[in-house]
């Protein structure tokens, strides 16, 4: 599994290859992991190579390998893979791809981030346009030998785009062992609300592009006063949709609870009503 996005990170990509890892193993798969090295991180999976990488974005951090073998990457190459994954994009995948081909070995691909999306993080959109990363990604999947979309639009995407080679539709896979029944009222106890009060909650990263302003938008206009909209995540973000929720005049309603440990998310899933997406 050859991915930019991997532990310490806390974002979909690093969860989906985690998860992955887990769910190969378990079914007797040897799995390597194949990402970039953070200072002063110690890996607990085995057959993890960590790649020389450098800080591209600092929140959150993203990191990309730099585009050279070095000693570790040598170590890569004795490897014999059956199958190289590719995640997202970046450098680590595109050396996954060149890998493959080296090797003579097939390479699958998981558009995991709709990448044209996200070209605000580079130099604030001004250099990199969206259709320039439509192109870039229609050039890279169809050298690819097999593209996973993780839902029928993204795959709609795609082809849109020009994507040639065979696409199929894979959901992101849940550890269910992780959500397990809980008090129905912890997280209204831990707000300090009522029995019947109702919640609507999001968990996920606070970034534009994640459309979370849309939501404090959305919930501005519920006319249900016993409504409460929590905010489970941090990023960078945050202090314009706190700002964005006084100007609704919501900012009573609209909880902002920052980033919480894994093990408190499935009590707070349990307690409440409605899951919104954006």
């Amino acid at each position: 599994l050859f991915t930019d996005g991997y532990l310490p990170q806390i974002n979909g990509v690093a969860t989906s290859v985690e998860e992955l890892q887990d769910s190969l193993t378990e079914r007797k798969h040897k799995v390597y992991i194949i990402a970039p090295r953070f200072p002063k991180y110690k890996d607990k999976a085995p057959n993890v190579f960590r790649l020389k990488s450098f800080r591209l974005y600092k929140n959150p951090e993203l990191r990309l390998s730099y585009m050279f073998p070095d000693k570790i990457f040598q170590k890569v190459l004795k490897v014999d893979f059956d199958v190289i994954h590719g995640f997202s994009g970046g450098s680590i995948p595109s050396l996954g791809l060149a890998l493959a081909k080296f090797k003579k070995i097939p390479y699958v691909f998981t558009y995991n981030t709709r990448l044209n999306q996200y070209t605000h993080y580079f130099l604030g959109g001004r250099v990199l346009r969206p259709k320039a990363v439509e192109k870039i990604v229609e050039l890279y999947c169809n050298v690819c030998d097999y593209v996973i979309a993780p839902a029928d639009y993204v795959k709609e995407e795609l082809i849109k785009f020009g994507v040639k080679k065979p696409i199929t539709v894979i959901p992101n896979g849940v550890n269910t062992k992780k959500f397990k029944p809980a008090d129905k009222n912890y997280l209204k106890n831990k707000l300090g609300l009522k029995k019947n009060d109702k919640i609507v909650i999001y968990v996920g990263r606070l970034a534009r592009e994640k459309s979370v302003d849309f939501l404090l938008k959305s919930f501005a206009k519920l006319k249900r006063p016993n409504t409460y909209f929590v905010i489970v995540g941090d990023g960078p973000e945050r202090s314009n949709l706190e700002k964005l929720a006084k100007e609704l005049k919501i900012n009573g309603k609209a909880i902002f609870l920052g980033a919480t440990p894994h093990h408190d998310l499935a009590k707070m899933y349990n307690g409440a009503d409605v899951f919104p997406f954006a």
